[in-house]
């Protein structure tokens, strides 16, 4: 089986999930928007980074605006826009 992951960036707890799946039999992907060297390892699985850019600073501060309103912290991750 083919899986594909997405997430801000390839988490070490995510490592033994990636790392099961493979010694499964099973063909893992992973796209990440960051890659932070300094607390993950990637034995199992080098994560592919995806072109993006930043939002215009008034729309990031909408979407912390509404994350608040709702009652929730404001994220980082929403303020990134894929290129392609």
């Amino acid at each position: 089986m083919r899986i594909l992951f997405t997430a801000t960036r390839y988490h070490p707890n995510q490592h033994f999930w990636v790392k099961t799946l493979q010694e499964n039999g099973h063909q893992v992907r992973f796209f990440a928007l960051f890659k932070s060297e300094e607390n993950e390892f990637y034995d199992a699985l080098e994560p592919e980074i995806v072109p993006h850019r930043k939002l215009p600073h008034p729309v990031c501060q909408f979407f912390d605006w509404f994350m608040r309103l709702r009652g929730d912290t404001a994220r980082r991750q929403f303020h990134y826009w894929p290129d392609k």
